[in-house]
């Protein structure tokens, strides 16, 4: 596959575009300053300002031609309108345009629920989760695409389980271990029927992933594939 992942330079994007090169996939790695430490024969660095306008975005997202669109971008809190909100949304238009197959949109954990932003593990990210709102909405309202949007809580070093916690159990929902970001296996990807197994029995084995639209908010996964 030709795969863009917009925040390549992050730590969510970096592992990504390697473990995704590795795997064999074409990896067009793209952050505002394309001069990463880090090299494979498969990742291509390419410059892309998410506070540039419109059709300069859509201009290099036509020339890469992917098949996929990765948004791990952020701004780490400093520029939130600009970069995790309009930009997410930019680059959701820009993927549209030129054809984009499916767009994967890291978010944050109930970025959709307002309800929950004054819960105690939230309610210091009031600003960051505004930002998510609104580009986590224009994904699944407004943007057309074919989409697979992840909420994670707080990434994790640990090394992944192989399970998911399907209760509501707010310090396990917390926690997101990230080999399930890193798709390990993404060129199944479109093969499988969307699903899991043992839908309501808590902890189990994550059979199948995603077809189409596809929540995950508040989950605890290892490796999904």
């Amino acid at each position: 596959m030709n795969i863009l992942i917009i925040g390549a330079n992050g730590r969510v994007g970096t592992q990504l575009a390697q473990i995704l090169a590795e795997q064999g996939h074409i990896v067009h790695a793209a952050a505002r300053r394309a001069s990463p430490d880090w090299a494979h024969e498969n990742i291509r660095h390419q410059a892309l300002d998410l506070t540039a306008p419109l059709a300069d975005i859509s201009q290099i997202v036509a020339a890469i031609r992917p098949d996929a669109v990765y948004f791990t971008a952020g701004s780490r809190g400093k520029n939130l309108l600009q970069v995790d909100a309009f930009g997410a949304v930019k680059a959701m238009q820009a993927a549209k345009a030129n054809g984009v197959q499916r767009f994967i949109l890291l978010s944050s954990v109930f970025a959709l629920q307002p309800e929950r932003w004054g819960e105690k593990f939230l309610a210091d990210i009031t600003d960051y989760n505004i930002a998510k709102y609104f580009a986590d909405h224009w994904l699944v309202h407004n943007s057309g695409l074919d989409y697979t949007l992840l909420q994670p809580g707080a990434l994790q070093e640990t090394t992944a389980s192989g399970q998911r916690n399907q209760r509501n159990d707010p310090q396990k929902a917390r926690r997101i271990f990230r080999d399930f970001v890193f798709f390990r296996r993404i060129s199944r990807f479109f093969r499988f029927l969307c699903g899991f197994l043992g839908f309501f029995l808590g902890f189990q084995p994550v059979l199948f992933c995603l077809r189409r639209r596809f929540f995950f908010s508040g989950i605890s996964i290892g490796s999904i594939f």
